[in-house]
């Protein structure tokens, strides 16, 4: 592991059953949603995960977040509290439990992934409590401190989230992945469920937060457009397969050159074609 490296992805792979027609659902196949994957994270940095719907971007995050096991490899997370990295797949399940502060994700649907039956204040609460961080005057302090940075008023807290836009639903989930204080942060396609006018307030907050916080990003997209704003370093998966991550500069340059639509073979080895806006 890379001794700058918050997280390193070794070989990892990922399979699901491909399921036939028919009563019995027998499997006829298998679907490769990460192939032999690897690639490091630095402590700081913004690394963009682009690539096709299907690709297995979602699955790689999940994977990380350790919200699904992988069938093989290994996800080596640099902690603040332990002198060496853990391997997050082979950890047992009480000490994968310390790490949850550190390792936050921030949803694809501003809609979806809060509850309507709670209310702003305690949709943030809620990690504070699950984790014993704070409690009486210090957990409304931290709550409202929060919104604010996300740049929501503390009146937000007695509110349910349907009283609220697509763009402030989303800071609503920025909140709350943040107020943790987490290492890494997985954004799944964080705002491409959002307007464009709303996409770029959001991609600022992010940047903004990341340079207050000191946070790391992975930030999984398909729309270069915005991955250009944000990222440090680029890869791309296709097919289950990664590329090498390069520097965002050099990747942008090379789409531009038309190093994707050359016919040189190892030229489109190097930048396989994706669906961009530049």
């Amino acid at each position: 592991m890379h001794e700058k490296a918050i997280l390193s992805v070794r070989h990892l792979c990922k399979r699901f059953p491909l399921l036939g027609a028919g009563l019995f659902r027998r499997q006829v196949g298998t679907v490769q949603a990460c192939d032999d994957v690897s690639f490091d994270v630095m402590r700081g940095e913004t690394l963009a995960l682009v690539g096709e719907s299907g690709s297995g971007k979602t699955t790689l995050g999940r994977l990380i977040m350790c919200a699904m096991k992988p069938d093989s490899g290994q996800i080596l997370f640099r902690s603040k509290s332990a002198a060496e990295p853990i391997d997050l797949v082979s950890a047992r399940p009480a000490a994968l439990k310390p790490l949850r502060q550190e390792l936050q994700m921030v949803f694809q649907d501003p809609f979806g992934s809060l509850n309507p039956r709670m209310t702003v204040g305690q949709i943030l609460e809620e990690p504070l409590r699950i984790n014993g961080l704070a409690r009486g005057t210090e957990l409304r302090y931290r709550v409202v401190d929060m919104l604010n940075r996300v740049g929501l008023h503390a009146d937000s807290v007695h509110r349910y989230p349907n009283a609220f836009s697509g763009g402030q639903r989303q800071r609503i989930g920025i909140a709350r992945a943040l107020i943790l204080r987490p290492a890494l942060v997985v954004c799944d396609e964080a705002v491409s469920a959002l307007d464009v006018s709303i996409q770029a307030q959001i991609v600022n907050l992010l940047a903004s937060m990341q340079e207050e916080l000191g946070l790391t990003y992975i930030f999984i997209a398909h729309d270069l457009r915005l991955v250009r704003q944000v990222a440090d370093r680029i890869a791309v998966l296709e097919d289950g397969r990664i590329t090498q991550p390069i520097p965002a500069e050099n990747f942008i340059a090379a789409l531009k050159n038309g190093i994707a639509a050359s016919s040189d073979a190892s030229q489109r080895a190097r930048v396989p074609s994706v669906p961009v806006r530049i």
